[in-house]
């Protein structure tokens, strides 16, 4: 049997028209977030993992915020003014679309863990199957489900017949929904389908049947339930982030990173972490955080979109927020919050303090109870701590000023001027000691409360 060319370019059809009221909520179902991100960013990014020529989705006009988040990535979207079956979605961007390509994939939005692997597989199938012109994605299941079944002979696809066609069936080969036809002959299959069904709906999945009476066949490539998944519900959102999760995990173990009790944590999907790091339990890293080769993450620590440099320690009970970066071998301790600080080698903050819009220099304590006062109710200011500086607990930093290199803050001490370098600062309140007065202070408060 001839094979078709080795290299193919792609267009992929996302479909994201569907209004998700199973949800519950006002969110838009696709809205909705597994590790850190949209549902429909997998397939978004799918498709760019395969180096799609040309990238559509169909959308619901109503869906306002998931369009333009859609199209923030430079997808063209066309609008199903009404719901009219998953075949009349395709084609409401396949008949504007050029598909001068080899292969169009037609992908879910809520189908988020379908697997850049699992498509080239079919692809490599249906390459090398010169009288097939279609890929069915399907799994196994024998229990009883809602899912369309595969009518199968051989390593061909028969038909597909929808759950509400024959809901009695006990066909095993369930249909995912994920299809790649040949691009020159989609138009014209999608054309030839009919809505002579019991939901009057032009279904996707008479396709098969079409390309038949075309003279093409259909192949099937069998997956697991698990990757094509889609998500309707709250429950199975959960489901599908707990899948992801063990993905992310597992990954990083692959990369030498070692993580303690790792169910308990929860990694975003866009994050960085090298060989050699540390996470102990109840850990949160979010989207944009970096951790390089050394590093520890202590329990209940919260990081996101931050960088954590070499052999650095965060937590126990540390908040590293956006834009703050730790230098190699920075303690940041309990308690401490960290926002759009950069803090340089060897300095500390080991309890107690809140560091933002600051940069710190190397070799630098930050005591405990310490407070940048960053912000006045109008606007965020800035301020910097040169090295070898140390500052005392319980202080307040007033920004925006500079504290020079050298200089020790005395404990209490509030600090709103610059401050020169290898300068001793006190600032505090007189302090008085009133001998006798107690007692006679407490006796004024009790008779103001009596009246």
């Amino acid at each position: 049997m001839t094979s078709k060319p080795s290299k193919s370019q792609y267009s992929v059809i996302i479909l994201a028209a569907g209004k998700g009221t199973r949800m519950k909520n006002n969110v838009p179902k696709l809205m909705h977030k597994i590790a850190g991100e949209h549902l429909v960013y997998y397939p978004i990014q799918l498709a760019k993992a395969l180096k799609a020529i040309e990238v559509a989705a169909v959308i619901n006009e109503e869906n306002l915020q998931l369009n333009q988040y859609i199209e923030s990535f430079g997808i063209k979207t066309y609008t199903q003014k009404e719901q009219l079956g998953t075949a009349h979605a395709v084609r409401c961007a396949a008949d504007p679309m050029d598909l001068n390509t080899d292969y169009t994939i037609i992908l879910y939005g809520d189908t988020p863990l379908i697997t850049e692997a699992t498509i080239k597989s079919g692809i490599e199938s249906l390459r090398s199957h010169s009288n097939a012109s279609c890929m069915v994605f399907c799994f196994m299941m024998e229990e009883s489900n809602q899912y369309g079944k595969l009518l199968v002979a051989d390593e061909y696809v028969v038909d597909i017949v929808e759950y509400f066609e024959d809901k009695d069936s006990q066909i095993p080969h369930c249909n995912s929904g994920i299809i790649i036809v040949e691009s020159k002959y989609l138009k014209e299959a999608l054309g030839k389908i009919s809505n002579n069904n019991n939901k009057n709906e032009y279904y996707l999945t008479d396709v098969v049947k079409v390309l038949e009476s075309m003279k093409r066949k259909s192949l099937y490539y069998v997956g697991t339930k698990e990757e094509f998944l889609g998500v309707n519900s709250q429950e199975e959102r959960d489901i599908a982030d707990k899948v992801l999760q063990k993905r992310i995990v597992n990954q990083l173990f692959t990369k030498g990173v070692t993580i303690y009790n790792p169910e308990t944590s929860y990694f975003d999907y866009n994050i960085y972490i090298e060989s050699g790091v540390e996470i102990e339990p109840n850990v949160q890293i979010k989207k944009g955080a970096r951790i390089e080769n050394g590093a520890l993450i202590r329990s209940f620590s919260y990081l996101e979109d931050c960088k954590i440099g070499k052999n650095a320690i965060v937590g126990p009970y540390a908040r590293v927020r956006p834009k703050t970066v730790l230098h190699e071998n920075v303690h940041l301790g309990s308690f401490v919050e960290a926002k759009n600080a950069e803090i340089n080698e060897n300095s500390k903050a080991n309890h107690l303090a809140y560091l933002g819009d600051i940069k710190i220099g190397r070799n630098v304590n930050i005591g405990a109870g310490t407070i940048v006062c960053n912000y006045d109710g109008f606007n965020k200011y800035n301020s910097e701590i040169g090295d070898n500086v140390f500052v005392g607990s319980n202080s307040c930093i007033i920004s925006p000023i500079n504290i020079g290199e050298g200089s020790i803050i005395g404990a209490g001490s509030v600090v709103a001027k610059t401050v020169e370098s290898d300068s001793l600062v006190i600032a505090r309140a007189e302090e008085k000691h009133l001998k006798n007065k107690a007692k006679s202070f407490r006796q004024i408060k009790k008779a103001k409360s009596a009246k």
